[in-house]
């Protein structure tokens, strides 16, 4: 599949653009750190996208806020969507235990862009402060 602003629907289509990404200040925020990967080669974003490509995955994205303590996703239960930290910070934990933390530019469920529509969450991940992830669902990428 190749990815282009065909796969938008409708007025998004001419957003990318970015004529009219003013009107949506998180998806704005979200094409800004989508675009920071794409130089690092240790993520997704560093398999040869181009700058277009990137505004279509950030345009394509779902914002999801969470609040301080709220979980993104809990172990053991189930995800279909692949996630990138746009704001604030998340731990990753294995009960009882802190294991890691999640940044802006940090991503989880990436397993999800290979085509294996729901993953099995290994660690607990909750919002250590209120924050902002960038979400896209299965369905959207494949």
């Amino acid at each position: 599949m190749v990815l282009n602003a065909s796969h938008l629907p409708g007025s998004l289509n001419s957003q990318v653009s970015g004529k009219h990404m003013s009107k949506y200040p998180d998806k704005e925020l979200t094409v800004r750190v989508f675009s920071t990967l794409v130089g690092r080669g240790d993520t997704i974003f560093g398999l040869g996208l181009n700058s277009d490509q990137v505004k279509l995955l950030a345009l394509l994205a779902k914002a999801r806020h969470l609040k301080k303590g709220q979980f993104y996703c809990r172990e053991g239960g189930t995800s279909s969507e692949f996630a990138v930290v746009v704001h604030g910070e998340l731990t990753l934990q294995d009960i009882p235990r802190h294991a890691g933390s999640l940044h802006p530019g940090s991503f989880i469920g990436d397993v999800g862009l290979l085509g294996i529509k729901f993953m099995k969450c290994e660690f607990a991940v909750r919002a250590q402060s209120d924050s902002l992830v960038a979400t896209i669902p299965y369905r959207k990428y494949l």
